[in-house]
């Protein structure tokens, strides 16, 4: 999937399922949106400290937004591979193995084994926005149930790291910049950084949703929202209306969409998720 415009990450605590998702932890709040797939399934507190995990860090040669990466696992081995981004940019990894039970898992910076994408629930590839500046670790590990009879994996990791990007119809347009005095949040590719109202699933119930903006000038603007069950979505505006959601993951394909202003806020429906996003994100000032 080509990378879209400009566009993951917090809290949890830790549940115990010993085999199917190792060295990863998921929130209450996923677990509640995933009981019905996932009929329970939980995740094993302390797996990481069974395991050897092994760091690398990911450099790109100069000039280059991408890199790949080989290597092999065996048994309990499990290799990080970090990468060092800024909050705003849009990450594509894929791994590729003939080994059926290897995969990875995202990780970002504040946390130290909550995992943001877990490959053996989400599959082989993950593309989405960065919510944190520094290094996100992407961890290859194996299955339990395959590293107890010491199977060996080969893999490849391609990963891809760029710069947000217009939509592709403003692409062609000139499209408004921001003022000068809308500078950036330091290490970030974000002008303003908060907290919006969200309303999230089947609930009545007032959550606070961190959240990051990239201004393009005129309410043109892409704002980054984090869940408390650690997904993001992207919010994209063209001068102060909503046009979509970000489409990066597969499971919100067919989603119905829609906003509708009230005052000076506008509220985003995403599914069943909703997003109240004031004028001043999307404007400055």
């Amino acid at each position: 999937m080509e990378a879209e415009d400009d566009f993951i990450a917090f809290k949890t605590l830790a549940y115990h399922q010993e085999d199917r998702y190792p060295m990863a932890r998921l929130s209450p709040v996923s677990t509640r949106y995933a009981a019905g797939a996932l009929c329970g399934l939980m995740v094993l507190a302390g797996s990481a400290q069974a395991r050897e995990i092994k760091s690398e860090r990911l450099s790109f040669e100069a000039g280059a937004s991408s890199g790949t990466v080989s290597g092999e696992i065996s048994g309990y081995e499990t290799t990080d591979y970090l990468v060092n981004v800024r909050a705003g940019q849009v990450m594509k990894a894929t791994l590729q193995t003939p080994h059926r039970a290897t995969y990875f898992n995202v990780i970002p910076p504040s946390q130290e084994d909550v995992a943001t994408f877990i490959g053996s629930i989400s599959g082989d590839t993950y593309e989405g926005f960065l919510a944190e500046s520094g290094d996100y670790h992407l961890r290859v590990y194996m299955m339990r149930s395959a590293a107890r009879r010491g199977e060996t994996a080969p893999y490849t990791l391609d990963v891809r790291i760029d710069d947000p990007k217009p939509l592709n119809h403003l692409a062609q347009t000139t499209v408004p910049t921001p003022p000068p005095y809308d500078a950036y949040v330091p290490n970030t590719l974000f002008h303003a950084t908060g907290i919006l109202r969200c309303r999230l699933g089947n609930t009545t119930k007032t959550d606070a949703c961190p959240f990051g903006v990239i201004r393009r000038g005129g309410g043109t603007a892409t704002v980054v929202v984090t869940k408390p069950d650690l997904k993001t979505r992207g919010l994209y505006f063209e001068n102060g209306e909503f046009t979509r959601g970000d489409a990066f993951d597969p499971i919100n394909d067919g989603e119905e969409q829609s906003a509708v202003r009230n005052g000076d806020e506008t509220t985003v429906r995403l599914g069943l998720d909703q997003f109240f996003v004031p004028d001043v994100v999307l404007y400055g000032g």
